[in-house]
């Protein structure tokens, strides 16, 4: 068995599997609620007939007897006292009477209705509905137990598959069997010291006589158990040296330097947060403490997973090469493009939930066009990296509720608000920078021509588009669910999943169609000129390979997402372990809570988001700002949305600077080295901006603009008062 079928077996079939259900989980408890709305118009008093009914235990003949026993006794209790006052009032035993029927009659009420039930629940069509209806209710119940165990399964599954494909991101790949070795030794011993923290918490729980002691720590002691058996087998089977892999690949080996930027960040950051609460705090378990506060967030995590799986399905579809078609017509000068297709990357964005996600899902679609249109390298990857940099400031960006949700003073709806003039401040600066900086002039194809071109382009999208519509009309009106920021997260998968059923089925009918009119073809007589004119212009069948299905697409996908998301998950899982120590270690106490003005203290916090930024993934960095910094900026009288603003523009160009980039490092996985061959090339550009514009450009716009968003404000705030 191969590596590449052991990884499928052991790892993207489960994890295909797993998404499906968690898709299906995430919608359940909808469902389970429209059934029991069509249910009630159906089946008057239904939340009655769904249960087993209990048979009332009052007696007809008991409950009419017992309450005059009752009366008849109690005279004798009475004194003689109140019997005198009872013959001088002249009572009788018309209240006792009264008692009685009442009673009767209340019972007779209850037998009458529970034999109504009885007989109600004899329907046989009731009977299937309920028995549908309480187990998909049964569902809904325990799926929300369970994720938890989800998310460690989507780890498992995702990370197992990234360390035997090798595509941990790291500053560089290894190159050759010394740097694979390494890389793998370090993974090793990462692994190892996560797995011995869950061994100790796991430990201390059953020594101290916790009751009902979580099975999670056993979860997770799985995953870093296994992976730490690939980076065994890894070891022995290390990839070759150069030298080795034939004549076209360099000859020269990795040093130690390069070899050491081989080394995955995440296994980085398991060794120093090890050695951290091991030797300084004393306290092996706490590694474990800090990853295990992911599972407190476990669908914010898992949905990573699911925007990635989005992301690859709309990959195996055509859809994106169709929307694309619209915009070639016009064929763009590159910074045009650029320009172009970044602005409409923003939307997108905006329902992945973070840059870095809408790279890993799009990222190489992108820069498949980009090459297509003929962009230089440098330019090209620039473009990618920085795709997803736009709309995170956007309606329904889930990075925003998330700071909505951790901070009272801010709600959604004023962060979005203010987003839409910082996404013009973006727009504005990355026109001046990309047309200032462009190598050639910039131009693009007559209107007149381009217009009719694109919207005859734009007919093949409306079907995916109208499929889009009724899966957010069906859950808005059938499901009473709209599609929002709380809701994106499950439906976009779901959308995505019925697009790519289309779109194989219709692409797969349009090849059998094409290939029986080739063979039509190709019998037709040769005598008739036009007839063998037009076989010769024909694309032979066997030139154009049959279409991928439905399964085959979905396993491709679920494989992508593996491999992309288990990289991701890492490095955020070890991110939250290392903003626990920055928190721990009272770090934020270094700063002063009030500086001497908030110029000064904007500037030191910029400095300081930035770091966090090229250090941290973006939901881990949230968390942690929200626990340290948000006082210091309150102090300061810096307002909150203004803060956090700036707290989201400087992430993005911390994911965009070195020496981490993150987004570089995850448009290197999504593109492969063979993109940044240039770099090496004797042909690379001469001038500086050119032979260095991935990383220049991005900096320069990214970096404008947060200058203005932290500064302007402030500015603005200034002239104000100087004018009173």
């Amino acid at each position: 068995m191969t590596q590449k079928k052991f990884t499928t077996l052991v790892a993207t079939l489960p994890l295909t599997i797993l998404l499906i259900v968690i898709i299906f989980c995430s919608i359940v408890g909808n469902i389970h609620s429209k059934l029991l709305t069509v249910a009630e118009d159906n089946w008057s008093g239904y939340s009655e007939l769904r249960a087993e009914p209990v048979r009332p235990t009052c007696d007809q003949e008991t409950e009419a007897a017992a309450p005059a026993a009752q009366d008849n006794a109690a005279p004798a209790a009475d004194d003689e006292e109140d019997a005198f006052l009872d013959d001088l009032l002249g009572e009788d035993d018309s209240v006792s009477e009264e008692a009685v029927a009442a009673a009767k009659a209340e019972c007779q009420e209850k037998i009458a209705a529970y034999e109504s039930v009885v007989e109600r629940r004899n329907d046989t069509g009731l009977k299937i509905y309920t028995a549908i209806e309480q187990a998909i209710g049964k569902i809904a119940t325990d799926s929300v137990k369970v994720k938890a165990h989800f998310l460690i399964l989507v780890f498992l599954f995702c990370c197992l598959a990234t360390t035997l494909n090798r595509q941990h991101l790291g500053l560089r790949s290894p190159r050759s069997r010394r740097s694979d070795r390494l890389s793998q030794g370090a993974q090793l011993i990462g692994n190892l010291a996560v797995f011995a923290s869950f061994f100790v918490y796991y430990y201390q729980d059953i020594t101290s006589g916790v009751e009902n002691v979580s099975i999670l720590p056993i979860l997770w002691m799985i995953v870093f158990g296994l992976m730490a058996l690939a980076n065994i087998w890894l070891i022995y089977k290390p990839l070759k040296d150069p030298d080795d892999s034939g004549p076209d690949a360099p000859q020269k080996k990795d040093s130690w330097g390069l070899a050491f930027l081989g080394i995955p960040l995440y296994a980085y950051m398991a060794i120093i947060c090890s050695l951290y609460f091991m030797l300084i705090e004393l306290h092996p378990s706490g590694v474990a403490i800090q990853l295990n506060k992911m599972t407190e967030n476990a669908d914010l995590y898992t949905n990573v997973a699911l925007y990635v799986f989005c992301g690859m399905m709309l990959k195996n579809t055509t859809i994106a090469d169709k929307v694309l078609a619209t915009i070639r017509p016009w064929k763009l000068s590159p910074e045009l493009l650029v320009f172009v297709i970044v602005l409409w990357s923003a939307i997108p964005t905006a329902y992945s939930g973070a840059s870095g996600i809408f790279v890993l899902a799009a990222g190489a679609i992108i820069y498949r066009e980009f090459k297509k249109s003929g962009m230089r390298d440098s330019l090209a990857l620039a473009g990618t990296a920085m795709s997803g940099s736009m709309g995170i400031v956007l309606s329904p960006c889930l990075i925003v509720v998330i700071i909505a949700a951790l901070n009272k003073q801010v709600v959604t709806t004023d962060l979005y608000s203010a987003g839409r003039a910082v996404l013009g401040v973006n727009v504005a600066v990355m026109a001046l920078v990309l047309f200032t900086t462009a190598r050639d002039r910039l131009h693009c194809a007559n209107p007149i021509k381009a217009i009719p071109a694109s919207l005859k382009c734009v007919v093949p999208v409306l079907p995916h588009v109208a499929i889009g519509t009724i899966v957010i009309v069906f859950f808005k009106f059938i499901l009473n669910t709209p599609f929002n920021e709380h809701t994106v997260p499950y439906i976009l998968p779901f959308m995505l999943l019925m697009m790519l059923i289309y779109d194989r089925i219709t692409e797969r009918r349009a090849w059998h169609k094409l290939t029986n009119k080739t063979q039509n073809t190709e019998k037709t007589d040769d005598e008739d000129a036009k007839s063998s004119d037009e076989a010769a212009h024909q694309t032979p069948a066997t030139d154009v390979p049959e279409p991928a299905g439905i399964g085959r697409s979905l396993l491709d996908s679920a494989d992508a997402t593996a491999n992309a998301s288990g990289g991701l998950l890492s490095l955020m899982a070890l991110s939250v372990c290392l903003g626990g120590i920055i928190d721990r270690s009272n770090l934020s106490k270094l700063l002063p809570e009030k500086f001497s003005s908030y110029w000064i203290a904007m500037l030191v916090m910029v400095i300081i988001l930035v770091i966090l930024g090229m250090i941290m993934d973006p939901y881990g960095a949230v968390i942690l700002v929200s626990a340290t910094m948000t006082q210091i900026a309150a102090a300061n009288q810096i307002s909150p949305i203004h803060f956090w603003l700036v707290v989201l523009c400087a992430f993005e160009l911390g994911y965009l600077t070195p020496p981490v980039a993150l987004n570089q490092l995850l448009t290197r996985q999504v593109v492969g080295e063979d993109g940044y061959a240039y770099e090496d090339s004797p042909n690379r550009p001469k001038k500086f901006w050119y032979r260095h514009e991935r990383i220049l450009l991005p900096i320069a716009i990214k970096g404008t603009v947060l200058l203005l968003v932290a500064f302007i404000p402030l500015l603005i705030r200034s002239m104000h008062w100087m004018g009173k």
